[in-house]
């Protein structure tokens, strides 16, 4: 089942703020500082279930798990976040991050409880969780690039010169018990966006491929960050992504 809703936030807020301006005081109108603040106010004014987030597949989980073991990003409750969809953004939104399907799925109001939505995923442009932000890579990008990825990937470090991605995946095993259930382990896997290109960077020698001249450097990091590496994953590869940023940025570095 589809739901579908023609509402267009943004002339709807300005025929608002209009009807606002004549309605009530200056002091009142001061409140509206941003463009978040726009939204969140016609959002609760309308109730953000009835905007044009509120159009997805109603979303049935598949999979039983136990033990606290699940498939989504983080947690598997669902948390405040904030998303752009339908080219508009939305704050405050709860939402959890479904990594095994790569899909959102969102909580909204309704009259009597909640409805529980799977996104269109083509229609989700970025989203954001704890602080960390997640980006949608469309399928059609993918003959620019010497990689075939798609879906959503987290931004860990961006530069004008670098930017490190991480591909949050999760394998599924089937397991018998007193009933079937599904047992989800993570499999993630790290980007780098450099040149207009995506390379997977899933060893050291990758990395040495990508930048020769700049060997000896980062043979010296990763032996110098040995434990970082093996405690912190993703820590070391943040680091060692601004550490070829600061390295790329100098002009006498030739790659």
């Amino acid at each position: 089942m589809i739901y579908f809703n023609t509402l267009f936030r943004k002339n709807k807020i300005v025929l608002y703020f209009i009807t606002i301006i004549i309605t009530t005081s200056v002091k009142s109108q001061t409140s509206f500082n941003t463009n978040n603040n726009y939204y969140n106010w016609f959002d609760n004014i309308i109730g953000v279930e009835n905007t044009e987030i509120n159009n997805g597949i109603v979303y049935k989980e598949k999979y039983k798990t136990i033990d606290g073991n699940h498939k989504f990003y983080s947690t598997s409750k669902f948390i405040n976040g904030n998303i752009t969809y339908h080219k508009q953004p939305f704050f405050n939104i709860k939402m959890k991050y479904d990594i095994y399907e790569d899909e959102i799925i969102i909580k909204l109001p309704n009259q009597s409880s909640f409805s529980i939505i799977q996104l269109i995923k083509d229609k989700v442009d970025t989203f954001s969780i704890n602080n960390h932000k997640f980006i949608n890579i469309s399928k059609s990008e993918e003959i620019f690039y010497n990689e075939e990825i798609s879906g959503f990937y987290e931004i860990s470090f961006q530069s004008k010169k670098i930017t490190l991605l991480k591909k949050h995946k999760k394998e599924r095993k089937q397991r018998i018990g007193n009933f079937v259930y599904s047992q989800f382990k993570d499999n993630s896997s790290y980007y780098i966006f450099y040149d207009l290109k995506y390379y997977k960077i899933n060893s050291k020698n990758k990395l040495l491929k990508l930048f020769p001249s700049l060997k000896k450097n980062i043979v010296s990091f990763y032996s110098s960050k040995k434990q970082q590496l093996k405690s912190d994953p993703d820590l070391f590869m943040v680091n060692l992504t601004k550490h070829l940023n600061i390295l790329l940025k100098n002009p006498e570095t030739k790659h």
